[in-house]
């Protein structure tokens, strides 16, 4: 399979996807009575999805047909490790909680993501922390949703 297909493919599929978690999240009954109830955040993942997946049609049509690289040994193992993070990420998440299973998560990904001349842990570790920690502030504080607190006593 060529890039273009693939791209194609991803794009169509991706595009569904957001379609039918957009439709699914309309279902969503609010938890509490408020202006953001729980189908709010699903919607607006569904419409990104669907949004980018778009761009990736549009720009897959519009580009010219170049050669295409060799997958190196390196991407497929980067592309199974992530798969990986995420499988354990859903197992870890109502046990940990968002806080501490999302900071550990989003650690192992950047790390995968990063070659070894750009990996730099403490940098990975102070946004690994402090992105999951403003998220959830202003989901708990801002919008009066609920997230998971897992074994942290908030």
């Amino acid at each position: 399979m060529n890039d273009k297909t693939r791209d194609l493919l991803c794009g169509i599929i991706f595009f569904a996807f957001g379609g039918a978690m957009f439709f699914q999240s309309r279902n969503i009954s609010p938890i509490i009575a408020k202006e953001v109830g729980s189908g709010f955040v699903p919607k607006i993942v569904a419409a990104v999805f669907m949004s980018l997946s778009m761009l990736l049609l549009v720009l897959t049509l519009l580009k010219e047909r170049k050669v295409a690289a060799a997958k190196t040994n390196e991407d497929i193992k980067g592309g199974v490790l992530t798969i990986l993070a995420l499988i354990a990420y859903v197992f870890l998440f109502d046990g940990l909680g968002f806080l501490l299973s999302t900071a550990l998560y989003l650690f192992v990904q950047i790390t995968i993501l990063s070659d070894a001349k750009n990996r730099r842990l403490p940098l990975f570790c102070v946004i690994s922390v402090v992105t999951p920690t403003i998220i959830y502030f202003l989901f708990v504080k801002g919008f009066d949703l609920i997230l998971p607190a897992g074994i942290l006593p908030f």
